[in-house]
């Protein structure tokens, strides 16, 4: 059995973003309701695998010693280098919903601020069981953007995703 290789990231992330949909959400008479949407965000990192070395000689994962490990354990110094290889590590995979009480509210016998109030979009904030990991980019978001598009594949019939490459140390999406 092989062991996990060691790997570092490099700070560039893939954010890919899926909107769905959903029902359910009670209607007024079968006629005017609220509408709902999930965008499910996930968050991959690029990622350099690392060679460990302990006193200049390098450790091969299947065969690591029991006396290197106690070493290791003991805290002996350990140095990681970087290798050519790369890999996307996923980091992230969550969701956020939107609801908006009644969409494409016109009328103004309720008054401005009452019509705005019921048709502007609403983030709803909680942890879905199935969520993982921490979002290493909480602040970029593709989903409300102008400058993104999303795409539908299939003539307009699968989901809609868009996909987007971020640098952290560069701050440029």
């Amino acid at each position: 059995m092989s062991m996990p290789r060691h790997v570092k990231g490099t700070g560039i992330y893939f954010t890919v973003e899926k909107i769905y949909a959903k029902s359910g959400l009670p209607a007024l008479w079968n006629t005017v309701g609220s509408a709902a949407i999930q965008v499910v965000r996930t968050i991959y990192e690029v990622c350099h695998f690392q060679d460990i070395y302990l006193d200049d000689e390098k450790i091969d994962y299947d065969n690591i010693t029991l006396w290197q490990t106690l070493r290791i354990l003991y805290g002996h110094e350990v140095i990681s280098k970087n290798t050519p290889e790369v890999a996307n590590n996923l980091v992230f995979c969550g969701t956020n919903t939107y609801i908006v009480p009644l969409p494409n509210l016109n009328d103004n016998f309720l008054g401005e601020k009452i019509t705005k109030l019921l048709s502007d979009s609403y983030h709803i904030n909680f942890v879905a069981p199935l969520d993982f990991g921490q979002d290493p980019i909480p602040d970029i978001q593709l989903y409300g953007r102008l400058d993104i598009n999303f795409i539908s594949s299939s003539g307009g019939l699968d989901v809609p995703t868009a996909i987007a490459k971020y640098n952290k140390k560069l701050v440029k999406l």
